[in-house]
């Protein structure tokens, strides 16, 4: 089987304005701050008020769960379905640094509420 290209999707350089490097410069004092400019101007990151939030662990603010959307709803739905009709609630995970974080998260925070099966299942994909 033929192996499919990769397509990547290179964004354009931008000049960042000037707020947007005295910014970068004030938090990450030193810090190669054209790059940092280009990737938080990429990431949406474009008002001077968002900029302390996202380079200042001081300010961070989290989002809201529901900032995922109406699936937000639906697993909260399922849940609660799960919970009142004493279902057995299976978690799958991701095995690189943060699926591995956050399904350990979830099995802490999910545990609150369900059973706990005395076996656990870990299996990892070959690559």
């Amino acid at each position: 089987m033929a192996e499919q290209p990769i397509n990547w999707q290179v964004q354009s350089t931008i000049h960042a304005p000037d707020w947007l490097m005295e910014a970068i410069e004030r938090f990450l004092p030193g810090k190669i701050g054209q790059h940092v400019a280009q990737l938080l101007w990429q990431r949406g990151i474009q008002a001077p008020q968002q900029v302390a939030g996202f380079l200042d662990p001081n300010r961070y603010q989290p989002s809201s769960p529901f900032e995922f959307g109406q699936e937000m709803d639906w697993a909260i739905e399922r849940l609660q379905r799960a919970l009142a009709n004493d279902d057995v609630v299976a978690i799958w995970g991701d095995f690189d640094a943060d699926g591995v974080t956050s399904t350990s998260v979830l099995w802490d925070g999910l545990g609150q509420f369900f059973k706990q099966q005395k076996r656990c299942f870990i299996t990892f994909p070959i690559a």
